[in-house]
């Protein structure tokens, strides 16, 4: 006798037996309508995916060329600065008697004086007189009268970054000598520039005004001055 292989009663088979649901039967329509959205859906994810991708990459890139633009740029700028510090600093090194187009050590007569060496050294430091100058002003006299070739001008008149006044720089060199612990002698060199300030009269000639030094916390101090 047939056994039916799904209940397990006697008597019909699986094709005929009851307790089988039926199968639901697809409408074709609705079948490719579902098929066509779910592909249609899944476009439009991977469309956004790959513009969500796209824009990043845009943006790595567009943040990696500022980089480089901005890393080229203070290249530029440095190299400009160092540039124009050159420039200064060799600027400040030429001598007053080469800009001026003096001839160096020839004697200039002023007042029924003559004037060796620089002329404007020569005039601060042995023609005009401050009687409320500093101790350092009549030590740099003494030490001018006896060794004139340590005394450099540095460059003509100019503004220095940090001043509104025109003056000129020169630099003054001195040696001594140390005697150490042990008893032996060790020699130093000291060097200070200073700055000389100066006006124009009405009648177009230059008068020079204060001579000034910088202490140990950069504060600027008078050494001398030559004009009321």
């Amino acid at each position: 006798m047939t056994k039916c292989s799904n209940c397990k009663q006697d008597g019909h088979n699986k094709k005929t037996c009851k307790s089988t649901p039926p199968t639901p039967k697809v409408d074709p329509m609705q079948e490719r309508f579902r098929i066509a959205r779910e592909n249609a859906e899944r476009e439009v994810r991977e469309q956004i995916a790959r513009e969500k991708a796209e824009e990043e990459r845009i943006a790595r890139e567009k943040a990696e060329a500022e980089r480089i633009a901005k890393a080229e740029a203070e290249r530029i700028a440095k190299a400009e600065a160092e540039k124009a510090e050159a420039e200064r600093i060799a600027k400040e090194k030429r001598t007053y008697s080469e800009i001026a187009g003096l001839t160096p050590n020839v004697p200039i007569v002023n007042h029924y004086l003559k004037i060796r060496a620089d002329p404007v050294l020569s005039l601060i430091f042995e023609i005009l007189y401050d009687k409320n100058a500093t101790m350092e002003y009549m030590m740099l006299r003494e030490h001018y009268a006896e060794h004139p070739e340590q005394f450099r001008i540095l460059g003509t008149e100019h503004v220095s970054n940090e001043e509104t006044n025109q003056h000129i720089s020169f630099e003054v060199k001195r040696t001594f000598v140390f005697k150490t612990q042990k008893g032996t002698n060790v020699t130093r060199v000291w060097t200070k520039m200073y700055h000389l300030y100066s006006i124009t009269l009405p009648n177009g000639k230059t008068q020079y005004t204060d001579l000034t030094q910088q202490d140990r916390n950069k504060q600027s101090y008078v050494v001398a001055s030559f004009y009321p």
